[in-house]
């Protein structure tokens, strides 16, 4: 009976620190951004497509006038946005 209270004591251990793991794996991946912040100080109003696409990446989502960069799981977004003529104009960071 002890070796059976101590088996499932054993097991509840592993069971909580894996799950303890898990939970702060998924709060440190929540928080990842799509890429270094550091890249959007670089974009310069004016910018055509390609040279922002050359800089950040292939974006996440397309939309008519604006890309959304986003990583796996994760909640922060970069909006870059585009002027009527498809040029960079300004970019948003959502977290």
């Amino acid at each position: 009976m002890k070796r059976t209270w101590s088996l499932l004591l054993r097991v509840a251990r592993v069971f909580v620190l894996s799950a303890v793991a898990c939970l702060v794996f998924l709060v440190w991946r929540f928080n990842q951004t799509p890429f270094d912040l550091a890249m959007l100080d670089k974009l310069v109003p004016g910018m055509t497509q390609d040279q922002v696409r050359q800089q950040l990446g292939r974006p996440s989502s397309v939309f008519k006038a604006s890309w959304a960069y986003s990583a796996f799981m994760a909640w922060p977004i970069v909006y870059i946005y585009f002027d009527d003529s498809g040029n960079y104009e300004r970019h948003e960071y959502d977290h």
